[in-house]
């Protein structure tokens, strides 16, 4: 018996190997034996400590991190780093971005979303490919990965990627009939979305009637940009009044959520002759919001036009030459490129 014991059967073997392999799917379907998350955070007097366990969600600025049955909420303002297991092909998605190959990283993202489970980390995913159709100025996909984030999360650390328009010249935007639907939505992001792209295609009045709404939002991000959009028909008719009054006005909204209003009151202060402010303040669109491709593009655009204009024609061409080498797939580095 006790060497049948320590030399057992072939058949028995078999269905120790099948139960030790449920035992280990079991395992490694509760992350058990799969890789922990592990998220570096700073603590008081700028120490650095370590968090393991499983994220399992992440809610505005709250990450939710479970370990042997316990979880624990850390506040993201704190995490220097998070080390997770990401999907392979989000790697080669950074690497074509980087690369500049946009139609390929768009692909690679989509794979990479379809390979993912994790809510978290999709939203990850979709916020960066965001960029990425920006780049491409496909600003109605970019609107489809914007809710598909804001609408599993109102309070997304991603909000400052909603795309919006802020001037009339974007293309490859919604279609009209879905912008019209959207202004009645009760989604107050897809109201300012909405809102922002008829501005200036022929439905202004229902457009501002929906953005003076959204003025009165609690959440003081709509509420800001909101505001925001409400200068860009009075542009035409800007006075000095008006932009010290959007100065003002723009000292309030949050700093993620500069770069549309920027690009707005640049405008306005090159109409009444405030013409370097109006460059400076394109030129922080450029360095302080790069995320926001279209708009850093047009920034660089517009400040290279200014510059024109006011006779520095060597400031322009470097300014064109720099929005035709970082943005090559833009409409603006091709409006450039013959101006250069």
């Amino acid at each position: 018996m006790e060497a049948a014991w320590f030399a057992p059967s072939m058949n028995s073997i078999r269905v120790s190997s099948i139960l030790i392999y449920c035992i280990l799917a079991m395992l490694v379907a509760a992350g058990s034996l799969g890789a922990q998350d592990v998220i570096v955070i700073k603590i008081d007097g700028g120490k650095v400590t370590k968090r393991t366990g499983a994220i399992v969600d992440w809610q505005g600025s709250k990450i939710t991190l479970e370990n042997g049955g316990r979880s624990r909420t850390i506040d993201s303002s704190a995490v220097q780093q998070i080390k997770t297991q990401w999907p392979p092909e989000l790697a080669t998605a950074r690497k074509l971005v980087k690369q500049k190959d946009f139609a390929a990283a768009i692909e690679s993202f989509e794979k990479a979303k379809s390979s993912e489970s994790r809510s978290w980390v999709k939203s990850i995913i979709a916020a960066e490919s965001i960029q990425a159709f920006d780049s491409i100025e496909n600003h109605a996909r970019s609107v489809r990965e914007f809710l598909r984030i804001y609408v599993a999360d109102p309070q997304t650390r991603f909000f400052r990627r909603i795309p919006l328009a802020w001037s009339v010249g974007e293309r490859n935007v919604p279609a009209r009939a879905d912008l019209q639907k959207w202004l009645t939505n009760d989604n107050p992001a897809l109201r300012l979305i909405a809102s922002s792209w008829l501005l200036g295609r022929g439905n202004d009045s229902d457009a501002i009637a929906a953005l003076e709404q959204l003025t009165a939002q609690k959440d003081k991000r709509i509420a800001q940009l909101a505001l925001a959009q409400l200068w860009r028909p009075r542009l035409v008719s800007a006075t000095q009044t008006d932009v010290d009054r959007w100065q003002r006005q723009i000292e309030k909204i949050e700093p993620d959520l500069l770069a549309g209003p920027l690009v707005v009151l640049a405008q306005a202060q090159h109409r009444v002759g405030k013409k370097e402010l109006a460059q400076i303040n394109l030129m922080k669109v450029r360095i302080l919001h790069n995320d926001k491709k279209t708009l850093a593009a047009y920034a660089l655009y517009q400040c290279g036009n200014m510059m024109s204009e006011s006779q520095q024609p060597d400031r322009a061409a470097a300014m064109w030459r720099e929005l035709v080498n970082d943005f090559p797939s833009s409409q603006f580095a091709a409006l450039a490129g013959n101006k250069m």
